[in-house]
């Protein structure tokens, strides 16, 4: 299990109607007629490339999926069958044999595991490890960087090392035995609060633990420390040495710095 290349993209120049043939595109150069598109939910066929022009000519709704109009701006995805593949194998290797799950992926696509456990799949704009607390953007693209004091919105933990521009999973409900922790105190327990990290660890992790007295952070709601930390991984390039279980529940930070002693 590993993060993959990110698939290449563009952008609806123009909008687009449901049974408009001709899609206008940013830019057209590297699309070819070998190449399957993705547009939100909608698979796409080339069967004519216009470089000139910026025009990809598609058969629309293709592999089962519905064509729909689309704004302009919207991002649009290509890439060959096999890369699509890839990508997928990829997703299977984390939630199984899922035959729930879309042959084409892309960033905010949520997956299932069969004990339950939900993952979202994100775009990094950072270098990850295993157990890595991230900030998701709020944007629609779905990009995650190590959470931090300051950050508001959605949280996942990573289940693997990625770079930027490599797409990966980050969980985002259920439980998982592998949180790692800025500040690397293996003297933790399971009464402490999960809370974004204000000083970066090596390497940057994102998750900090203070008990409720702790005043002046940024406590992460639906992260719940499940147990006392582990140190059995000591490695300075991937690990911070110290990892909690956690159970998470659609996590996320709201902007305000709260008073956790009122809590």
């Amino acid at each position: 299990m590993a993060a993959v290349t990110a698939i290449a993209s563009t952008t609806l120049s123009s909008a687009i109607t449901a049974t408009q043939l001709n899609i206008p595109v940013a830019s057209a150069a590297s699309i070819t007629t070998s190449m399957v598109l993705l547009i939100r939910n909608e698979v796409l066929q080339p069967y004519q490339v216009d470089t000139t022009n910026n025009i990809v000519y598609c058969k629309r709704g293709v592999n089962g999926s519905l064509p729909f109009a689309q704004a302009s701006s919207t991002r649009v995805y290509y890439a060959t069958p096999d890369t699509w593949q890839t990508l997928r194998n990829n997703a299977m290797s984390v939630v199984g044999a899922n035959s729930t799950l879309p042959q084409y992926l892309m960033p905010g696509q949520r997956a299932t595991d069969g004990a339950g456990n939900e993952y979202i799949m994100v775009d990094l704009t950072s270098t990850c490890y295993s157990g890595t607390t991230v900030m998701i953007s709020n944007d629609g693209l779905y990009t995650a960087t190590q959470a931090a004091g300051g950050n508001q919105g959605s949280i996942g933990l990573t289940l693997e090392e990625g770079s930027s521009n490599q797409w990966t999973w980050a969980q985002i409900y259920g439980y998982n035995s592998y949180a790692q922790e800025t500040v690397g105190d293996s003297a933790g327990t399971s009464a402490l609060l999960a809370l974004a990290a204000t000083t970066p660890s090596t390497p940057s992790v994102g998750l900090a633990t203070a008990a409720v007295s702790s005043v002046g952070r940024y406590y992460i709601n639906g992260m719940f420390i499940a147990g006392i930390p582990t140190t059995a991984t000591t490695s300075a390039t991937s690990s911070t040495g110290v990892a909690y279980p956690v159970f998470l529940n659609y996590p996320y930070i709201v902007a305000a710095l709260q008073d956790l002693s009122s809590l």
